[in-house]
């Protein structure tokens, strides 16, 4: 992390990763290989057709261009217009069924510019935005905009929600949003949009998140500690899965009635919070109640042992004929050029180290089992 933190504001032309090819080699070989798809197409579409080949439903593939900076002197249309060819080479990447992950602020100064004054889309903008949302739409494929740091993310809701106007109906969920649970904010913000929703008459696609930002926020938007924000998210995960329109969304006064038709990407690498929603979902196939379009995400490289003990349930439950609930599995990756991507590997990088935190107690399970597979071998 200090690696990426000092190339990410130096000058130099030594930490210029397109002149330096040691330190390039030394970035693939660590950050880039173990978070991102490759550089060029042939690379990429190599990864994704390894990925669903070990039983992933789909992946949810993102363009690397973060914005580092915010100049505001320069409102450059370059930037929207790399990002527009960056976004429609990831959706042509694809297949149908898989998602393609983006922030706006990846348009660079102009987009910012606009975030942060919550601004609806200028025109140069809004034109990149439909080229997008129509390449997804015509090959049946999800795009999920991530959630941005809390000054831009009223604007990047307002985006959010007038693009599910549009494209989220007949059933289909092209749009989603991104809902970070360890903000105090977020119970009240999705009680409005599942009720904008319903008024409205469209799907409200909902990527539910801890959140990335923890360490940047200002302190008194977010929840005092972490059992809290994982409370947050279990009982959010809870009510969406029941959609129960006669109960107050959690930590809110305020119902969803009736309750819209909705889309829930589970994002998370917490296994406890996994399992809840899989008992959850058990009950409800046994007793005939009905299910919503649900599926689940990690990041490459990341809670490997929560994906693939999602795919063994999976695979199970295919060879046994008469199950309803198949768990739908994603992996999200990135792609595009190392000294583009830099800024999603650091934060893949931080978020990395609270991951490895997390899963302490299974890696020392995992060494266990081996020790134990060992021992009995020479029994």
């Amino acid at each position: 992390m200090s690696m990426l933190n000092t190339i990410l504001g130096a000058k130099s032309r030594f930490f210029n990763v397109d002149k330096n090819p040691i330190l390039k080699w030394v970035l693939t070989k660590s950050f880039y290989s173990q978070f991102c798809a490759g550089e060029q197409d042939i690379e990429v579409r190599k990864t994704l057709d390894s990925l669903k080949s070990q039983g992933f439903a789909g992946v949810i593939l993102e363009y690397g261009a973060e914005v580092i900076a915010e100049d505001t002197a320069d409102y450059s249309r370059d930037n929207i217009g790399s990002w527009r060819r960056g976004i429609l080479e990831t959706i042509n990447m694809t297949q149908e069924g898989d998602c393609v992950g983006f922030k706006w602020s990846g348009m660079g100064n102009e987009a910012l510019r606009l975030l942060k004054a919550n601004e609806k889309p200028s025109g140069r903008v809004e034109e990149a935005v439909k080229d997008v949302c129509d390449a997804a739409t015509a090959k049946s494929v999800a795009l999920l905009p991530a959630a941005e740091p809390q000054h831009a993310n009223p604007a990047v809701d307002a985006w959010n929600l007038m693009l599910s106007k549009q494209y989220n109906r007949n059933g289909r969920t092209v749009i989603y949003n991104t809902y970070q649970c360890y903000l105090k904010s977020t119970p009240s913000t999705l009680a409005r949009h599942l009720g904008n929703a319903s008024q409205e008459g469209f799907n409200l696609g909902i990527k539910l998140v801890r959140g990335a930002y923890l360490h940047s926020e200002p302190r008194h938007l977010i929840w005092e500690t972490k059992s809290k924000t994982d409370q947050v998210y279990d009982d959010i995960a809870e009510f969406l899965v029941k959609s129960d329109h006669s109960t107050p969304i959690p930590f809110t006064s305020t119902n969803a009635t009736p309750f819209p038709a909705i889309s829930v990407c589970l994002a998370t690498h917490n296994e406890e919070s996994v399992k809840k929603v899989e008992k959850l979902r058990k009950t409800q196939v046994q007793t005939g109640k009905p299910l919503i379009n649900l599926s689940y995400a990690q990041l490459q490289g990341m809670a490997d042992e929560v994906s693939c003990r999602l795919l063994q349930t999976a695979r199970l439950a295919n060879d046994m004929p008469g199950i309803e609930d198949v768990p739908k599995v994603y992996k999200g990756i990135s792609w595009g050029p190392i000294g583009l991507c830099l800024n999603y590997l650091l934060r893949r990088a931080a978020e990395n180290k609270e991951a490895v935190e997390r899963t302490v107690t299974t890696k020392v399970a995992m060494r266990q089992e081996l020790w134990r597979r060992i021992a009995r071998g020479f029994s």
